[in-house]
């Protein structure tokens, strides 16, 4: 809530600087095809939000029917957002709108402190929720059993109490066993409590630190770095992964012009991701 109202005032702020006193540069360009892929690149990159949507739907366990309609809701108002500030800030500055729109805001001000401000609140209270998630993976593959510095890994053997209801699978079970064949049960990725917590404290301590400097080091080549993110990890997260999945679960069941719309929303996804970051690449060279 902090973070929300934070970045909502700092948005009324700007969104008022742009407005009041508005009028169109001169050297807007309507139209130039040749920086589209990073454009598609960057919008990817911000409408998508799979860090923060899978925890709030893991923390919506009394309200999860609502899920949808919030998340339709939020996408709206980001698309609200993402547009006024994209429209308005290009109009007004043209070619020489800064890579944030804050960028443009008079230097020393009462505005542009107040609102780098609202930024960092914003950015403090929103960043461990969209870390946590990547902290969870990387911990599981580090820290859990017969991982690299996880306890190791010990083998469960399969007895009578365990077994299958099933009688085929029963069968099955009591034959290896009697063949004296160990069993591994597979268990879920995660860190046991003997892992010291000192040792998760220190990993996270150095995957922010890490984040935070690659963020000080980049900070002047923000717009590509969100386009890299948007055509490498955001089009597999929201335009082909997704496909994927629907015709390998349910291709038995779904019609042909689904199947046929999901393969184009892949095929798209590949493309926009493919060109955008060699768009990407060639723009930063040269």
């Amino acid at each position: 809530m902090v973070a929300n109202m934070s970045i909502f005032t700092g948005f009324v702020a700007v969104l008022c600087y742009l407005i009041i006193g508005f009028t169109v540069s001169p050297k807007v360009v309507w139209v130039k095809w040749a920086t589209f892929p990073i454009f598609f690149g960057q919008v990817t990159s911000a409408f998508e939000g799979i860090g923060v949507v899978l925890p709030i739907h893991a923390s919506m366990e009394n309200n999860r029917g609502n899920f949808k309609n919030f998340l339709h809701g939020a996408i709206a108002v980001v698309s609200v957002v993402i547009g006024s500030f994209g429209v308005l800030g290009y109009l007004r500055y043209g070619p020489g709108v800064g890579q944030m729109i804050n960028q443009n805001l008079p230097e020393h001000t009462p505005l542009s402190i107040s609102v780098g401000i609202t930024l960092c609140v914003g950015i403090l209270f929103t960043f461990p929720l969209q870390f946590f998630p990547v902290i969870e993976i990387l911990e599981g593959y580090l820290f859990a059993k017969g991982r690299i510095f996880g306890p190791k890994k010990s083998t469960k053997l399969l007895d009578d109490s365990e077994s299958c209801t099933d009688n085929e699978e029963a069968d099955v079970t009591t034959h290896l066993l009697k063949k004296n064949v160990k069993l591994l049960l597979p268990e879920p990725v995660h860190v046991p409590d003997s892992v010291a917590a000192w040792k998760r404290n220190l990993f996270r301590t150095l995957m922010v630190t890490v984040a935070a400097g690659l963020a000080a080091l980049l900070r002047s080549s923000f717009a590509y770095i969100a386009a890299v993110t948007g055509s490498v990890g955001s089009t597999m997260l929201a335009f082909v992964l997704p496909c994927v999945f629907h015709i390998k679960t349910q291709h038995h069941e779904l019609p042909a012009w689904i199947i046929a719309k999901d393969v184009i929303i892949i095929i798209i996804g590949v493309t926009g991701g493919v060109m955008g970051l060699s768009s990407v690449i060639i723009t930063m060279v040269e």
